[in-house]
């Protein structure tokens, strides 16, 4: 009857529509990463939690040590046009009674939570310090976490963990990978610091607790992040970020790693965005995918400073260049020794099939930093306008070769040869010429294919032929 198929639907609706609300906690909230954090969930406003649905976020707790002294976005402002309440908790995650205050207790049974454990000590931290904060803070945030869900009906919290590519180890000769091997998340966990030392008992940690099902755990390995704002942080790495930031700003960056030395990076929207990516999977998949093991490598492209620094060069507008500061190589051989011993090639299938997203060139990231962060530019500093698209019309006047290993070699010398013309068209031999040569460079490293861009350009020069040349860093293992 009408009746009882109304009843029907007043008894079923509720689990359809109602939609629970969420507080987020985000530990080292307010350091860079924990701002463009907040500001990402702050822009969607909602998260997935143990259901399908999606969770309206109501409270956003940025936690850390101390207060930001300034603030990158206007993350107040954008809070309160979101309706969502934002608090900033000064406290020690050394401090269980601190982890539990900034976790608390469901408010009803309804609520849900998602915790983001950012906060850490970097790598260069006395060894005390990171066991202090990294296993112990990580132990506090688990147990507070662990004690809301106990309290919490039917919720199993989010427990999201930042950890780093240092868990592993390499330049021993007795290591299991060398800077050659590509790595995974496979790879066994062996580091030759604290810092990576605390960073591995933490993940084993988050899977225990996950198998438990305290938490719903799961954990990013980050490689370095890149183009941090703000003060440099304490990761002997941090040079990646400066040699971009500081010559941008009008300052000199002076670079402690060899300007050839490469290491695995990541932009930091990439690192964001694969760290939701991961949040926001739906805990079946995760489950089939990670199993017992929670934490995953995220995507990374494998930079050196003289590729970064050359990338800024051309990121921005060529008047602009007399505006920026010097980068100036100071090498410590032994810390040239100890980057360069990391492995840069790494497996990230797994992130990837929860949705992280793959890295983009470091030009197209040295110009998100740019626009993002435009007041962190000197006075006087532009950027390049971006090449417009060729227009189908544009193309048919063109012969294309599109050139795998165009950096050396054999595909650098193809290329050179495919300069001067003479090939493709109706009669086989460029029409006589009449052809523009457009050709894509396509490569691992950046500075290699523009060294063969230069010399395709000079080529094309005295054959006298027209000629457009464009360089794709890019990495032919990875679909």
């Amino acid at each position: 009857t009408s009746s009882s198929l109304t009843s029907y639907h007043i008894l079923k609706l509720p689990f359809a529509i109602i939609q629970k609300t969420m507080k987020v906690v985000i530990t080292g909230g307010g350091g860079f990463l924990g701002q463009v954090l907040a500001k990402d969930i702050l822009s969607k406003g909602s998260l997935r939690s143990k259901s399908s649905l999606k969770n309206k976020v109501r409270e956003v707790i940025l936690a850390d040590i101390a207060a930001p002294k300034d603030w990158l976005f206007d993350l107040p402002a954008l809070a309160t046009s979101k309706n969502i309440a934002l608090r900033v908790e000064v406290g020690d995650v050394s401090d269980m009674s601190y982890c539990k205050s900034i976790i608390g207790s469901p408010s009803d049974a309804e609520a849900a939570l998602s915790v983001f454990h950012l906060g850490a000590v970097m790598s260069g931290a006395p060894p005390d310090l990171a066991l202090k904060v990294n296993l112990h803070g990580t132990i506090n945030m688990l147990e507070a976490t662990r004690s809301w869900q106990e309290a919490a009906t039917g919720s199993r919290p989010t427990f999201m963990f930042s950890s780093a590519g240092a868990t592993l180890g390499a330049g021993h000769e007795a290591d299991w990978v060398s800077n050659n091997d590509t790595i995974s998340d496979a790879t066994r966990a062996a580091p030759h610091t604290t810092y990576g030392t605390t960073k591995a008992c933490a993940e084993l940690l988050l899977a225990d607790y996950s198998r438990r099902e305290f938490v719903d755990g799961r954990g990013v390995r980050l490689p370095s992040v890149i183009v941090r704002a703000g003060a440099p942080n304490a990761a002997t790495t941090s040079c990646f970020s400066a040699v971009v930031r500081e010559p941008l700003s009008g300052q000199d960056a002076i670079m402690p790693i060899g300007g050839n030395v490469y290491h695995a990076i990541t932009g930091y929207k990439q690192a964001i965005g694969g760290m939701m990516a991961v949040h926001e999977a739906m805990p079946d998949l995760v489950d089939k995918l990670l199993g017992f093991d929670r934490t995953v490598f995220l995507p990374t492209r494998s930079v050196s400073l003289n590729e970064l620094e050359d990338a800024m060069k051309r990121v921005v507008a060529p008047a602009s260049l007399p505006q920026l500061g010097t980068v100036v190589y100071e090498e410590d051989e032994q810390l040239s020794s100890i980057v360069g011993s990391f492995p840069t090639k790494v497996d990230s299938k797994r992130s990837i099939a929860l949705g992280a997203p793959e890295v983009p060139s470091i030009d197209e990231i040295i110009r998100e930093y740019c626009e993002d962060f435009a007041d962190a530019l000197a006075d006087g500093v532009a950027l390049q306008k971006e090449a417009a698209a060729v227009s189908n019309a544009t193309a048919e006047n063109h012969v294309v070769a599109l050139i795998t290993g165009g950096g050396s070699g054999i595909g650098r010398a193809v290329a050179k040869r495919l300069a001067k013309g003479s090939w493709g068209g109706s009669d086989g031999r460029g029409d006589g010429n009449s052809l523009k040569v457009a050709l894509v460079l396509a490569g691992r490293r950046p500075s290699p294919l523009t060294e063969t861009k230069g010399m395709c350009e000079e080529v094309a020069k005295e054959a006298g032929i027209e000629i457009d040349v464009l360089c794709c860093p890019t990495d032919v293992t990875k679909e």
